[in-house]
């Protein structure tokens, strides 16, 4: 099994701890109203089996679960059609899905970029693309460069490679994405105990008031641009030339 494997099963399973819990019941509240304005009949999603109540927020009719071999002995029932894919190639037909959803996929990726180009083959034209990935400007960013210092074995989610927001669109702009909206998730400092973390919940309401950037956690829905449209030119801004490689003349007053 290679260290990306390793690391991504972690992942799968610290979903499930209390600190994990947590994050994703907060990831939760952020997505469903803005999955709810994402329309179209195909919804898929890869990552941690237990954030398949992610893809249950889609309007989409058929909706899938793309999960890599290592959860292929989890019996747990899905609310989606199952596959078992990795997400660097995903086994989906160019153009067939309207929304694609990746939370956390990035971060234990050995090829994140590939997973990006693979998005962007198999959106319909406009269809929409939502990245819930660690921000590495936050509690949480800090903790994992300072565990990979301490310790390049560090335990998920700290074994994952955090990317920033503004990298991240570069990625897309570059790959044909148009930003539609973003949301900031969860100012806790990243505390296993629950009580403990219970006395910083005022974080919660004046981080995302003063310092969103800061969060430990962003969301980007971004739409596939369509390719091969040329927009036309408004009529004031034609301009016939009088003869090529001369300049028209220029007009005075008076």
């Amino acid at each position: 099994m290679s260290l990306h494997d390793s690391n991504t099963r972690e992942f799968h399973e610290w979903t499930g701890t209390s600190l994990g819990k947590a994050l994703v019941e907060k990831e939760q509240e952020q997505l469903e109203p803005m999955l709810r304005n994402l329309y179209g009949p195909v919804a898929v999603q890869y990552g941690a089996r237990d954030l398949n109540n992610y893809l249950q927020l889609s309007n989409a009719i058929r909706r899938f679960h793309s999960l890599d071999r290592h959860s292929a002995g989890d019996t747990r029932p899905l609310s989606a059609r199952l596959l078992y894919s990795r997400p660097e190639s995903m086994p989906l037909d160019t153009k067939s899905v309207n929304v694609l959803m990746l939370p956390h996929v990035l971060e234990f990726s050995a090829d994140p970029h590939q997973i990006l180009r693979e998005s962007a083959r198999v959106l319909v034209p406009e269809g929409h693309l939502v990245l819930v990935c660690f921000n590495p400007a936050s509690l949480w960013g800090i903790r994992n460069s300072f565990g990979k210092l301490v310790n390049k074995q560090w335990p998920a989610p700290w074994c994952g490679r955090f990317f920033g927001l503004s990298r991240v669109k570069d990625w897309l702009s570059v790959l044909g994405f148009d930003v539609v909206s973003g949301s900031s998730v969860c100012f806790l400092p990243p505390i296993k105990s629950s009580s403990l973390r219970a006395k910083f919940v005022f974080l919660e309401k004046t981080g995302a008031r003063w310092w969103p950037m800061w969060a430990a956690v962003y969301i980007l829905v971004v739409r596939k641009r369509e390719i091969g449209l040329t927009p036309l030119m408004p009529r004031w801004k034609r301009k016939r030339s009088i003869a090529t490689g001369l300049a028209e003349p220029a007009t005075r007053n008076g």
